[in-house]
């Protein structure tokens, strides 16, 4: 699915169902490792990274730049939010450790 199909359909959808208010922030004068998305709801925030992959295994490994693994540790050990929302194959799922790989259970399906 193509990067910009997958915000409008799943992540943007998915966000403000939750109450954020989203915003697409990944441009190409940002940082190599800042997130895509950034949403905020009452005085909260968090980073998203979007992923997508055809991927019929037990890991999943996205694609990640340089940087973005690392941006995720930073924002959880300041106290900020992260998550990573990945279309593996057709089922829409999450986590919020960020890490090279996972494994399939380590992800959490969105309904």
């Amino acid at each position: 699915m193509l990067e910009s199909k997958f915000y409008k359909t799943k992540v943007k959808k998915r966000l403000e169902s939750w109450g954020y208010k989203v915003y697409r922030i990944e441009t190409g004068g940002t940082a190599q490792a800042v997130p895509d998305v950034w949403a905020t709801k009452e005085g909260s925030q968090i980073w998203v990274e979007m992923k997508s992959m055809d991927n019929r295994k037990k890991i999943v490994t996205p694609k990640w730049e340089p940087g973005q693994v690392a941006f995720g540790k930073m924002c959880i050990k300041h106290g900020q939010k992260w998550a990573l929302m990945v279309m593996v194959g057709d089922r829409f799922m999450w986590t919020d450790v960020p890490k090279e790989s996972y494994n399939i259970e380590e992800l959490q399906e969105i309904t």
